[in-house]
């Protein structure tokens, strides 16, 4: 059925169900976009240190600017995709193909980084000292690691668009699988 994220819990366990996972779903994709923004101004501030106040995680005034430069740019192109495709089947097809094109671009630079940080491998760094061999900061450290969490939301939409999917009985679990397979093996090679 098409929304299933939300139809399915109104099945099991009555609409009250459903209208509350539809509003946690509206909250959790309405922050989302945010925090990966606010991720990728972090990491971004390697290279350009400006976006970050030094020996802080905050923004500076340009971080803030880059950050809603962002977020509009996203809103923009988000809204734009909806209207364009809702009019033009046509684009559908484009999209797909645009689509398939910047996932192929993704994992092709994914696995560059693992085969660059394999050609620089060092056995002696994986000596632990202690149960924070870092400090404070290295634990802060790795509870943020634990955002590739994120990598896992693409799991929703395969749920949500089962009803448009065709041969649902064998390529949702497909999917499913693949996706949850793929993110591993990509998330354990890079760390």
């Amino acid at each position: 059925r098409a929304g299933g994220i939300i139809r399915y819990p109104v099945f099991s366990h009555g609409e009250l169900m459903g209208y509350l996972l539809g509003f946690i779903t509206l909250i959790a994709f309405s922050s989302l976009i945010s925090i990966e923004i606010v991720a990728a101004r972090q990491y971004a501030a390697a290279w350009f240190p400006a976006l970050t106040q030094p020996g802080s995680s905050s923004p500076t005034l340009l971080g803030w600017v880059v950050q809603f430069l962002l977020l509009c740019f996203f809103f923009a192109l988000n809204s734009y995709s909806v209207k364009t495709f809702a009019l033009i089947y046509y684009c559908v097809n484009i999209f797909v193909r645009s689509n398939n094109f910047i996932i192929f671009l993704y994992f092709f630079f994914l696995l560059l980084v693992v085969v660059t940080l394999f050609a620089f491998f060092k056995p002696e760094n994986l000596h632990a000292q202690g149960i924070a061999p870092f400090g404070m900061s290295g634990v802060e450290a790795a509870i943020s690691a634990g955002g590739i969490i994120f990598a896992y939301l693409g799991l929703t939409p395969i749920i949500s668009v089962a009803s448009e999917v065709q041969k649902p009985q064998r390529t949702i679990p497909i999917a499913l699988i693949l996706s949850v397979v793929l993110s591993t093996i990509i998330y354990v090679l890079l760390q």
